[in-house]
């Protein structure tokens, strides 16, 4: 799936109208409302791409990426998406690292970015006003929620809710459309 995401069309999209107001979506499970994102941060190469992939360099704060996703960068077809987003960090993402950068949203994995054990878990994110978006394909390890899908629903179903949640719905969907076409 990743594969897929990775070698999709790197067109540019406008950034067309603004995120609504908040959206609700189910994530891991359960609806969730998110207030628009005014500073999002992506962690590693999968949130970042998905979020580059529907257009959203220029909304983001920033991202963090551990130095070994370096070559992921060289080779992505959105490069120069990771030239003009601020790297905030080169190893694993932290809380101290999204209030620094005074993020209200960040999208992760359960067990990549967000870990008990390392202390940067949704719902301490939340105490500290940072809304938590879990990568579906994690949402297994997830103790809320044992959604089990396909990597690839997985990937569609991302990118269906960020496209409600930042707005861009329209080419979320031709975005599905287009990897389902070439994955078929």
């Amino acid at each position: 799936a990743a594969a897929l995401l990775l070698s999709a069309c790197g067109a540019q999209v406008e950034a067309g109208p603004a995120a609504p107001a908040q959206a609700t979506v189910t994530n891991c499970g359960a609806q969730v409302t998110f207030p628009a994102p005014q500073r999002p941060v992506a962690y590693d190469v999968s949130g970042a791409e998905k979020m580059f992939a529907l257009g959203l360099a220029g909304r983001m704060r920033g991202y963090v990426m551990n130095s070994l996703g370096d070559p992921s960068i060289a080779g992505s077809p959105w490069k120069d998406d990771y030239a003009k987003v601020e790297r905030l960090g080169t190893s694993r993402v932290t809380r101290e690292i999204l209030v620094d950068a005074k993020a209200d949203w960040v999208i992760a994995g359960w067990n990549s970015g967000f870990s008990e054990e390392r202390g940067i878990t949704p719902k301490l994110l939340d105490q500290v006003g940072i809304a938590s978006y879990l990568h579906t394909e994690t949402c297994w390890e997830y103790p809320a929620a044992k959604a089990e899908v396909t990597p690839l629903e997985a990937l569609y179903t991302d990118l269906r809710n960020l496209g409600d949640i930042f707005g861009v719905r329209q080419r979320a969907d031709e975005l599905v459309s287009e990897l389902k076409g070439r994955f078929d």
